[in-house]
């Protein structure tokens, strides 16, 4: 992942996206899918009160949609209290599973965020549940014509109401912090016949979910 590669930028939903060096369609293809899985799991599920189950039915309707993911398992980060927000701690976590270069988009797409209010808004809406925060956000490559994506997921409960899912400051009170990741490919094959179908069914919630972040 060199300096001169192309990158790009987008909220899905309560998923900020990252990608780097991959075309239009493949980009579209990544917030389409992952914004169908979200809103059909929070159809059936809380994040807030039943993450587990939303969780599941998340990764079930990925599968069908041509994903492949290794499974993975939420882990407590125990000194998330001593770091001042969340981005920090988001940012620290970040470190655990990118490469260097893939760090340095990951952050920068962290900072974009934090000046772009549009998009932020997409996510605090899709991401925040009174005292509860979950999101995720990943960095997207094109490996051999497909798309992969390294994501991490995090989720947070506080004892006051969040109103800003990336850039929450703790002040006083308790924090538990969990955080996941997870590497997965988008078959190509398998997406490109259901694609159209996709489409459709997201329906008005392309526009009403999804913003472009400028890097």
């Amino acid at each position: 992942m060199s300096s001169n590669n192309n990158k790009d930028g987008a909220v899905a939903g309560d998923t900020v996206l990252l990608f780097v060096d991959v075309e239009r369609q493949m980009q579209e293809d990544v917030k389409y899918s992952t914004l169908l899985a979200q809103l059909s799991a929070s159809k059936k599920y809380s994040k807030a009160s039943q993450s587990f189950q939303w969780y599941a039915e998340y990764q079930s309707t990925l599968e069908t949609l041509g994903w492949i993911a290794v499974k993975f398992a939420f882990v407590n980060i125990g000194d998330a209290k001593e770091k001042e927000s969340a981005d920090v701690v988001v940012l620290e976590t970040a470190m655990s599973f990118l490469s260097r270069s893939g760090y340095d988009v990951f952050e920068s797409g962290v900072n974009a965020l934090r000046e772009q209010s549009e998009p932020r808004k997409i996510l605090n809406r899709s991401a925040i549940d009174g005292k509860v925060a979950d999101f995720r956000m990943g960095i997207c490559t094109n490996t051999e014509g497909n798309a992969s994506l390294q994501l991490g997921y995090f989720h947070y409960s506080v004892s006051k109401d969040v109103d800003d899912a990336m850039f929450f400051k703790w002040g006083d009170g308790d924090v538990k912090f969990t955080q996941g990741n997870q590497t997965m490919v988008l078959n190509s094959t398998v997406y490109e016949q259901i694609r159209d179908a996709v489409i459709q069914k997201l329906g008005p919630a392309i526009k009403e979910y999804i913003r472009e972040i400028e890097l």
